[in-house]
């Protein structure tokens, strides 16, 4: 099923558009520590590097019987309010480019950062490779995280193997505590779908493309179907390409998943690859990672996000231009979401007491059928009839009915109608082998 592709010459133009240092990670990385017959001990460390090695570093090395790799360059920490000057007040981690991580792996540039964690490139000294560096924030609720995290890659590593038939599933390398942080060490891979598609012309792929993308993708959905295990987070952000010029992918942060039945979150997903069921309080499975994956796909196909809304209103609105009316018992079942005072507030905020939904007595400020120019502001609310805006309008362009067809199937308002991974594999769309064609 795994059918990856090649991304044409064409395409090779966004490769050099991207900052190569963004892809590659590891230029002006500083020399190790390490002595040619192997690392350093403590003892070793400490009389070749004194000068360098703050008076914190010179008791703390003493903790790690060999070194790589000292931070030799790097503007180091001296002293400082929260731990040691190592912490900002919201106990994140305060990095310095080319600072050593456990004496053995580089800081070598941010990749990206959010609430729990931030993302490094990182070179591992020890065994001269590119890596990623996640370092969680030090507070309670993101070690719960960080381990959450790493116990499910453990897993689907460990059962799906940690090579090239690893499920499409980021590998984790190592995992540690330094200086209170929790840190994981993951595979380097290349470059994400968000990142590179906002180079591309109209930020748009063709159907082939998109379609030797959507089997790799598939390839993960079904190990974490099979594992009751659901993403959480999908968005072009969190796939990535495995290798420059090819079309297999990996999906990564897994900081909000969560095995089916363990849910910890109410609310989860970025908003717009959210799934209505999440809008209405109703709770999620793997059912809404598919809801995701077709939301992903169909925005490859059109250059731009088919659920561009600024809030959950706007993004019920949304849906009902392009899906029509939810369901009658998706409505029922909002009414009762909450308890207490809080009982009642999910269906308020949507619908009126009638069960109609609010968005439709609304006036919006604007339309968007339309890629948003650059600064536009998201849609509000809806203005046109429900169904008015369907999936197969927005791909007239696709001649190809079954794309039409299997983007319709992941984006069914019922959880229970949307199409398993299992069944999306065998969908014809999917089971036709890619062919290259000029136009696509």
């Amino acid at each position: 099923m795994d059918s990856e592709m090649e991304i044409d010459d064409l395409d090779q133009t966004v490769v050099n558009m991207v900052d190569a240092s963004t892809m590659n990670g590891t230029e002006n990385t500083t020399k190790k520590a390490s002595s040619s017959s192997g690392p350093l001990t403590p003892k070793e460390a400490l009389f070749y590097y004194r000068n360098i090695l703050t008076p914190y570093e010179q008791r703390e090395c003493s903790d790690y019987p060999e070194i790589y790799f000292v931070g030799e360059g790097a503007d180091k920490v001296k002293k400082g309010k929260h731990n040691h000057g190592f912490d900002t007040t919201s106990r994140s981690y305060i990095a310095h480019t080319h600072d050593h991580i456990a004496y053995r792996y580089e800081l070598v540039k941010l990749l990206g950062k959010g609430y729990s964690s931030a993302v490094y490139v990182g070179y591992d000294h020890k065994t001269n490779t590119k890596v990623a560096l996640k370092i969680f924030r030090a507070d309670r609720k993101c070690k719960l995280l960080a381990a959450q995290e790493e116990n499910i890659l453990r897993h689907l590593n460990e059962t799906y193997g940690s090579d090239d038939s690893d499920g499409n599933i980021i590998r984790l390398i190592d995992a540690f505590t330094f200086r209170r942080h929790r840190v994981l060490v993951l595979e380097r891979l290349y470059l994400n779908l968000y990142d590179f598609v906002k180079h591309l012309p109209n930020q748009m792929l063709g159907p082939v493309k998109v379609r030797a993308i959507a089997q790799s993708f598939l390839k993960a959905l079904i190990v974490l179907n099979k594992e009751k295990i659901v993403h959480c987070d999908l968005k072009p952000e969190n796939v990535m390409f495995r290798q420059e010029g090819r079309t297999g992918i990996k999906l990564v942060d897994f900081g909000t998943s969560c095995r089916v039945g363990q849910q910890t979150h109410d609310y989860i997903g970025s908003r717009y690859y959210r799934a209505p069921e999440i809008v209405l309080g109703l709770g999620y499975d793997c059912a809404s990672d598919m809801w995701s994956y077709g939301c992903i796909l169909l925005e490859l196909l059109i250059g731009f996000p088919f659920f561009y809304a600024d809030s959950e209103q706007a993004l019920l609105a949304l849906m009902i231009e392009a899906l029509g009316l939810p369901p009658t018992k998706m409505v029922e079942a909002c009414r009762n979401v909450g308890q207490g005072e809080d009982k009642g507030q999910v269906f308020a905020a949507h619908f009126l007491p009638d069960g109609s939904p609010r968005c439709l007595s609304l006036t919006a400020h604007h339309t968007l059928d339309e890629p948003a120019p650059e600064g536009a502001e998201p849609r509000h609310v809806v203005i046109k009839a429900p169904k008015s805006r369907p999936v197969k309008k927005v791909l007239a362009h696709c001649k190809n009915p079954m794309v039409v067809d299997f983007i319709e199937r992941c984006l069914e308002w019922e959880p229970s109608k949307r199409m398993t991974p299992l069944q999306a594999h065998v969908h014809p769309w999917i089971k036709l082998t890619p062919v290259r064609t000029p136009e696509n």
